[in-house]
């Protein structure tokens, strides 16, 4: 039987993390953990409800790499309750994300996060996942990126809006006025959007205007 390590050669015992990046890809893993690290610095209602995500006992959600269902840049699955923890996976799309930045990378995660908020508050009023991400979390999500990346706000609300393209918020404008207001009182056009995001996750190739935006995930 082995001897309890003494003070001389004890073992540090690191808390649990009930955020688990599990990402094999070494370009993924680099970019979640530096955005996990580097959350708390952030402020703000997305940085907090992270934060919480990290710090509960009655929360656990695993990150991973792979091949998404619908084919899509991530994927949010929902475990359910197992006892009194919620539990749910989150998978970044490896194929996806090695030609994209790591701004896009990020932002699909923190999309998903938001879709683990959603389906942890219980809400009646929270079903459609989308519907309710477009019409409540757009600013925090964009705010999120801003402070984390030092992107602008356009730049920043182009990623937020580009997940919820199928909600009934983004799609209700009228041709005449197919925009949306940020936090600095400005607007965003859905032409932008699109432009805009795509840039961010073609980072290895180039978007209409001739740019590619954002840093290359391997980077």
């Amino acid at each position: 039987m082995l001897a309890p390590p003494t003070n001389c050669d004890s073992v540090e015992v690191l808390p649990l993390k009930d955020i688990r990046n599990k990402t094999n890809d070494p370009c993924i893993s680099k970019t979640v953990e530096a955005a996990l690290k580097a959350n708390n610095g952030i402020e703000g209602m997305l940085a907090g409800i992270i934060q919480r995500f990290d710090a509960s006992k009655t929360v656990t959600i695993n990150i991973f790499d792979g091949t998404t269902q619908s084919g899509g840049p991530g994927q949010y699955q929902s475990g359910g309750y197992v006892g009194n923890v919620f539990q749910a996976n989150i998978t970044l799309s490896t194929s996806f994300m090695n030609n994209s930045s790591k701004e896009f990378a990020i932002s699909t995660l923190i999309h998903d996060f938001v879709h683990a908020y959603i389906h942890t508050s219980n809400s009646p009023i929270l079903q459609a996942d989308h519907e309710t991400i477009s019409s409540k979390y757009i600013d925090p999500m964009a705010t999120y990126l801003s402070q984390y990346f030092g992107m602008s706000t356009k730049d920043s609300y182009a990623l937020a809006w580009f997940g919820v393209g199928d909600s009934t918020v983004f799609n209700s404008t009228t041709p005449s006025n197919k925009e949306y207001k940020m936090s600095n009182g400005l607007m965003i056009t859905k032409s932008e959007i699109n432009n805009i995001a795509i840039a961010y996750s073609a980072n290895q190739k180039y978007a209409e205007d001739d740019t590619k935006r954002g840093i290359a995930i391997c980077k």
